[in-house]
C-alpha cells in the first residue's frame, strides 16, 4: 500500500531502517573529528563520506529527492575535506554537523 507522496509502507521500513544506521555512523564520525582541524583522520572522513554518500542513493532509490539533494550537498562539502581542498576548520566542522542533523530531521519526517 502506498502512502501519500507515494512512498510504499515496506520501502519506507527499510528506508528508515537503513538511514537510521547511516546516521548514527554519520553523527559518531562527526564527533570524532571534533577538532581534527587541517589533520582529520582520513578512515572517519571516508567513513563519514560513505555513510552520507549511501545515505543519498538509498533516499534517491524510493523516491525521496529531498533527501538525496540536501545528502548531496554534505557529500559535496565531505569530498573537499577527504580531497583535502577544504580544511575541517570549526566553522565547517559545524556545518557539518547540522547539515547530518538536518538530515536526521528530514528522514524524522518520513518516520512520522
Amino acid at each position: 500500500m502506498s502512502r501519500p507522496g507515494g512512498l510504499d509502507r515496506s520501502f519506507e521500513r527499510e528506508f528508515l531502517t537503513e538511514a537510521e544506521t547511516l546516521l548514527e555512523e554519520a553523527g559518531s564520525c562527526v564527533d570524532a573529528l571534533e577538532g581534527a582541524g587541517d589533520d582529520p583522520n582520513p578512515a572517519r572522513v571516508n567513513a563519514l563520506f560513505r555513510a552520507i554518500h549511501s545515505l543519498k542513493g538509498v533516499a534517491a532509490m524510493v523516491g525521496l529527492a529531498g533527501i538525496s539533494e540536501a545528502s548531496h550537498d554534505l557529500e559535496a562539502v565531505l569530498d573537499g575535506v577527504r580531497m583535502g581542498r577544504v580544511a575541517l576548520a570549526p566553522a565547517v566542522h559545524a556545518a557539518v554537523r547540522d547539515g547530518v542533523a538536518a538530515l536526521s530531521s528530514l528522514v524524522g519526517r518520513v518516520a512520522a
